[in-house]
């Protein structure tokens, strides 16, 4: 399975994003699955923090995988306010 993650900033030319050719199925995750994923996540959004100008809000619409809601990716939202996480609803 593959997992493209995109960020569309309108003043700069293309994409902020990359694919992840490794994730587990929706339900097959263990602890170690998420926490890899959050290190994964993690990596993703620093990306972002370096190439969006810091005055700009960066909202993220992401799925309910156990990686983006782990204790270690709260903390890095916590410090970095203008990240705002839209999540889409787990039957969809």
């Amino acid at each position: 399975m593959q997992v493209c993650t995109a960020v569309r900033e309108d003043r700069v030319d293309g994409v902020i994003g990359e694919c992840l050719p490794r994730h587990p199925l929706p339900g097959s995750a263990s602890s170690s699955d998420a926490r890899d994923g959050a290190q994964e996540f993690l990596k993703f959004l620093r990306s972002i923090e370096k190439a969006v100008p810091a005055w700009r809000d960066v909202h993220m619409i992401l799925n309910n995988y156990a990686a983006h809601k782990t204790p270690e990716v709260k903390a890095w939202l916590e410090k970095h306010v203008r990240f705002k996480l839209h999540f889409t609803p787990t039957s969809a």
